[in-house]
């Protein structure tokens, strides 16, 4: 029914991961199949999902290491236990702030990393015809009367507005979004059409 804010996620490496751009790091994963494994929080998890993407839209092959949530794959990857996670700066704000992580790349436009960190060219800005971005919808039954629907999307904007809002989704690295009440259906459709073929071409399945 509307869409409320969207960020980026960032393509996070190991200080000692030799690539630093994009482009170095599709290069090593051609040249050396199996030589980069990434983390996930959990096999059909969104990492799962926007990684096996990236490696779909850049022809490559990376090993999946499943976590049971996105905190211990950040300790592994500050560790070298693996080299590459994709995830959001709400999940490793620290890491990412303090320097034990290198960003190498934003998923999508629109800025989220911890103040005094440098921000880094999108994916799609590096070469590579990818862009995803996680965000925050509100939605409501099927059939809600159209003037409820309009009094309720006229809410959510002036919400959107409110410094205070603003700083909420600003410390989870995201920005206000607001759309038309016909835009968000067609986002919420496009995206489950993309997953869809992600599960098909990944193999990913249900557990």
């Amino acid at each position: 029914m509307a869409l409320l804010a969207r960020a980026p996620f960032f393509i996070l490496a190991n200080p000692n991961f030799a690539p630093r751009t994009v482009p170095e790091m599709v290069a090593l994963a051609r040249a050396k199949p199996g030589s980069i494994d990434y983390g996930t929080s959990g096999a059909g998890g969104i990492n799962h999902f926007i990684t096996e993407y990236f490696c779909l839209r850049a022809g490559i092959r990376m090993n999946h290491i499943p976590y049971r949530g996105t905190a211990p794959a950040v300790t592994d990857l500050i560790a070298g236990h693996i080299q590459v996670l994709i995830t959001t700066v709400a999940s490793a704000n620290s890491a990412i702030r303090e320097g034990r992580v290198r960003v190498i790349a934003a998923t999508a436009p629109g800025g989220g990393l911890p103040e005094g960190v440098a921000p880094v060219p999108t994916v799609k800005e590096q070469g590579v015809d990818y862009e995803v971005a996680i965000w925050w919808g509100l939605l409501a039954p099927r059939g809600l009367p159209p003037e409820l629907r309009a009094a309720v999307h006229g809410a959510v904007n002036t919400a959107l507005a409110d410094p205070a809002i603003q700083r909420i989704y600003d410390a989870e690295g995201a920005r206000p979004s607001p759309v038309g009440p016909e835009e968000f259906p067609a986002v919420l459709h496009a995206d489950l059409a993309r997953w869809r073929e992600v599960a098909r071409a990944a193999n990913i399945r249900a557990e």
